[in-house]
């Protein structure tokens, strides 16, 4: 599966489709499904003299699926898929709010809500089944919906929201605008954790900083979906360092260069990617640099950072590609850096190749001497393939780690946004 992208033409009403049922009803209309359920299991058991797969009923968490009415970040058939396989794979009460900046006014009721329930059969031969609880929430709705959420949630089990689409896509100085900030707050405050993919950011900055409504202590952990995509850039990077064994390594940089492939307007306004963005976060908080200029060089599609140590100032080029092939939530392209270590001129590359979905990573090294010189080249291919927004959202679903070194990549990574969208103008 993957995420495709929505006209902002089109609209996603979640309980379009759906049997509505009042707030109040909830309850009774859920213990009416699970009756139901248990009477059709019996049936069944009596008609197939024991043989028939159990249904089992198992809820690992609260997953609040949070998505935009309208201006989706995905499509409605890619969340009814995505609830599917965590269904098996990450069995919860699931809770699907809408919210629209446009709607309001036009239901009989204040906040339009439905129940639904699926069971998937297993390899195992057994049903596991889910409860899913369908909100539609409109600007003048969004202080009913914490308590109905805490009045439905299960007990002693986590409550996770994940946030698919992009908060800098509610209109700023609106009521909309306002209306957003508290329900984010409300599911916060209902919420242990919050998942959002970066993905669907077109500013990194606004939109994180829309989704960081409470800085405070108690305020739920938070993970950036793109964080885990990006992982296999990180390891295989480090480990070409990790290989050289000593400390000062990156003290002679030549080049810093990457590519990325994003749309050519986005690019044009100081967006190079949120991937990109978390990348050099990533790399500039491990090497202690600061970023301390920035250029946008327009006519040849290249951004231009300056970046520092204590001693030592250093330039990393970003080359857009807008007519490469472009993946969704996957931008960046190539890596290539260049450094002196040791009396050597070493490069090196690391190139995507999403047609054989691997990586190539060439190693050069060059020496120059009184008596000559000599070249020697490295390469080798590691698997590299693109994760789809399922295998993201499963693997990011457990126990968090890394938390701090996320934090600081995306800090540093806030920082060079706001860095670029001066130099963009």
């Amino acid at each position: 599966m993957s995420a495709s992208s929505t006209s902002a033409h089109e609209s996603y009403d979640v309980i379009q489709g759906k049997t509505k049922v009042p707030p109040a009803k909830i309850v009774g209309e859920l213990e009416r499904i699970r009756r139901e359920a248990a009477a059709l299991d019996a049936e069944k058991e009596a008609l197939a003299s024991g043989e028939a797969a159990p249904r089992v009923r198992s809820t690992l968490s609260n997953l609040v699926l949070l998505v935009f009415e309208d201006e989706p970040g995905i499509g409605k058939s890619t969340v009814e898929d995505l609830i599917t396989e965590l269904c098996v794979a990450f069995p919860s009460r699931f809770f699907i709010a809408g919210f629209s900046q446009e709607r309001g006014g036009e239901s009989d009721s204040v906040l339009d809500t439905a129940v639904s329930s699926r069971c998937v059969l297993t390899n195992s031969g057994m049903h596991v089944c889910s409860e899913e609880v369908y909100v539609s929430v409109h600007p003048d709705s969004v202080d009913l919906v914490p308590n109905l959420l805490l009045s439905l949630l299960i007990p002693d089990v986590e409550t996770i929201l994940l946030v698919l689409g992009d908060p800098g896509a509610v209109a700023s100085d609106s009521h909309a605008a306002e209306a957003f900030t508290k329900l984010l707050a409300g599911l916060d405050s209902v919420s242990d954790r919050v998942e959002y993919d970066s993905a669907f950011f077109r500013d990194y900055a606004l939109s994180h900083t829309r989704l960081c409504v409470d800085g405070s202590e108690n305020s739920p952990a938070r993970r950036d979906l793109n964080w885990s995509r990006m992982s296999k850039w990180r390891s295989l990077l480090a480990e070409q360092f990790d290989s050289e064994g000593g400390e000062g390594i990156m003290d002679g940089v030549s080049s810093f260069r990457l590519s990325t492939s994003v749309a050519q307007d986005q690019f044009s306004l100081g967006r190079p990617g949120s991937d990109v963005l978390l990348f050099l976060g990533w790399c500039l908080s491990c090497l202690g640099w600061k970023a301390t200029g920035a250029k946008l060089h327009k006519d040849s599609n290249e951004l231009e950072l300056t970046v520092s140590d204590d001693s030592n100032e250093y330039t990393i080029v970003v080359v857009n590609d807008a007519h490469a092939e472009f993946s969704f939530g996957s931008a960046l392209d190539s890596v290539e850096l260049g450094w002196r270590w040791n009396g050597k001129d070493r490069l090196l590359k690391m190139h995507k190749d999403r047609a054989t979905a691997s990586m190539e990573i060439k190693n050069e090294t060059s020496t120059v001497s009184s008596s000559g010189g000599a070249h020697s080249e490295v390469s080798r291919r590691a698997p590299f393939p693109e994760q789809t927004l399922e295998q993201i959202i499963l693997s990011d679903l457990g126990p968090l780690d890394g938390a701090a070194e996320y934090l600081n990549a995306s800090e540093v990574a806030i920082s060079l946004r706001e860095l670029i969208a001066k130099a963009a103008g």
